[in-house]
């Protein structure tokens, strides 16, 4: 935590202004909160007990409190590098007006706790070593992360801010910028977290994800002709495929996994080979699966060989696995979008102890 004596960011003391966010009824948190004699530059905010509770309700409530030329957000348990605040400020200064928003780098601390935690560190290591930088490079929108972000705070104003009811609202707030013309880029700075290890909370968190996703989607959808109009071909096109890849490939993955063999084995091979539609299945189903899982490995490869943990070299093999629990989250999700939409599932997090025992 931030104390007198050692403050965590390298950056003057006198120019912060950090709120920190409470529900109002979590009384046990902001007890503890008080017990740790924060500097003057930390101001304690109550959010309202409303619906929805949400995190973007919180920060929407919160934002007129904002005296900063800039806005940064932080999960609690995040530990973000001691220059990152400099280092946004300062490419906030070089740029031109249009670039609004800048998204660091996110790596779980606890990437060896278990198997679920090295995928997960594979997955946000491809999603922000390779995945973001390559949508920049071809100017289609960020799917920001919730975290880390750094917006210039008049801009994040004008545009209304966050979407209360989107579980995803770092995804969403990303899209909307791009469609008033104001443009978001990655920052060569990283952000630890813990990540999420334990089978059922991460499903819970996932299909909170997919179901964010999900109403992005949705709600940029409706008019596709403005959205186009908007975007331009190459980022409206760029756009659609990424969002919808993001929920289709987790939902139909295990068929994807499944078809090619049960094709092959349940059809007899003369069968396969003396019917045109059949050997279009097979042929489709096989490619797809082959194309699909040499890209995605690839990927996943190059985002953890600079990193050297060679441990995670012997985790790739077992990837399929991870994407089958992607997609039960995914149909999880379609489920929950249906019955609460707008359904906030917490995770839990101070509970690794590969992290309680570096400390």
């Amino acid at each position: 935590m931030v104390s007198r004596k050692t403050p965590r960011y390298n950056y003057p003391q006198s120019k912060l202004d950090i709120k920190l966010l409470f529900e109002e009824d979590d009384l046990e948190t902001v007890e503890a909160a008080k017990k740790l004699n924060l500097p003057e530059c930390f101001e304690f905010i109550n959010v309202s007990d409303s619906q929805p509770r949400t995190k973007p309700k919180a920060m929407n409530f919160a934002l007129p409190f904002v005296r900063g030329e800039f806005t940064t957000i932080y999960d609690a348990e995040d530990r973000p590098e001691p220059l990152q605040l400099r280092m946004a400020v300062a490419k906030f200064k070089q740029s031109d007006e249009k670039l609004v928003c800048l998204q660091a780098n996110l790596e779980f601390e606890n990437w060896n706790e278990n198997w679920l935690a090295r995928h997960f560190f594979i997955e946000y290591a491809t999603q922000f070593k390779r995945l973001l930088p390559s949508l920049e490079k071809l100017k289609i929108p960020l799917p920001l992360g919730g975290t880390s972000n750094h917006f210039k705070s008049r801009i994040l104003r004008d545009v209304f801010a966050w979407d209360a009811y989107n579980v995803t609202e770092d995804a969403d707030l990303g899209i909307r910028l791009s469609l008033l013309g104001y443009r978001s880029e990655t920052l060569q700075s990283t952000t630890y977290e813990e990540a999420n290890h334990r089978i059922i909370p991460w499903i819970s968190q996932r299909t909170r994800w997919l179901k964010g996703w999900l109403q992005t989607i949705i709600v940029h959808s409706r008019h596709p002709k403005q959205l186009y109009q908007a975007l331009g071909p190459m980022r409206y096109f760029g756009f659609v495929i990424l969002m919808s890849n993001m929920v289709i490939s987790s939902l139909t993955h295990p068929m994807i996994l499944l078809l090619p063999f049960l094709i092959y084995f349940y059809l007899d091979l003369s069968i396969i080979s003396s019917s045109i539609l059949h050997m279009t299945l097979f042929s489709i189903s096989f490619s797809t699966l082959i194309i699909g899982y040499s890209v995605a490995l690839i990927a996943n490869f190059q985002a953890i060989s600079g990193f050297k943990r060679w441990r995670l070299l012997f985790t790739l093999f077992s990837a399929p696995v991870y994407w089958v629990l992607i997609s039960l989250a995914a149909w999880n999700a379609i489920i929950d979008y249906i019955r609460r939409p707008f359904y906030w599932s917490k995770t839990e997090h101070g509970i690794s102890k590969q992290m309680h025992d570096k400390q």
